[in-house]
């Protein structure tokens, strides 16, 4: 890989990250709720998925899943349903002073694990990794040396962006100062994953 392709894939990784999104969000809500100290472990859930996304394209398995219709379709479905349940808890949440929030932080494990679960619950993901990576794999050359490549900065690039997001959630965290702001804060952050797992239910039917 030249350096003007590896450059391109950056650039173009970056822009396909940046929109915000359930994974963005979720890093914003974490940071706000238990403070930048919370920050890194949505991170390397987001980052562990994004190996387990690439690992099927390297192996070619998101190309038979796609042929497989209805079983493609059953897990977006069911990535659907992930959002949308987790949007309900967040929804009917009790309000609490962040106070309490940080002695009932979650273990840094079920932290990850739910970042994790975000981004393979969104059905769309493994199709944008499949677009744009496939665009610089070179059939011709071992796929391995070529992940070498492509891993790594796909990985720094979605550090980058979303450590940005969960330091967004910093100031978030600052303005919330009572019961009601909280509410308002569940409620936002619950609609935002129930809207999300909605919007793509909705346009998966259509197709």
């Amino acid at each position: 890989m030249s350096a003007g392709e590896w450059l391109a894939f950056a650039g173009i990784w970056f822009l396909a990250t940046v929109p915000l999104g359930p994974n963005a969000f979720n890093c914003i809500l974490v940071t706000a709720l238990y403070g930048v100290r919370a920050m890194a472990w949505p991170i390397i859930g987001l980052l562990l998925a994004s190996v387990i996304f690439q690992t099927l394209v390297f192996l070619g398995i998101v190309t038979l899943l796609s042929a497989a219709a209805g079983l493609f379709t059953l897990v977006k479905l069911m990535g659907c349903a992930y959002l949308a349940w987790l949007g309900i808890k967040l929804w009917r949440a009790d309000a609490r002073p962040f106070a309490e929030q940080d002695e009932l932080k979650p273990a840094p494990l079920a932290l990850i694990r739910r970042a994790c679960l975000i981004s393979l619950s969104n059905p769309k993901a493994i199709l944008s990794y499949a677009a744009l990576f496939t665009q610089f794999i070179d059939p011709q050359m071992p796929v391995l040396a070529q992940a070498m490549i492509l891993t790594p900065t796909a990985l720094a690039v979605l550090f980058v962006v979303y450590a940005g997001y969960a330091l967004a959630g910093a100031p978030v965290r600052r303005l919330v100062t009572d019961i009601r702001r909280m509410t308002i804060m569940n409620r936002v952050s619950g609609g935002f994953f129930i809207f999300s797992a909605t919007a793509i239910a909705t346009a998966e039917m259509r197709r």
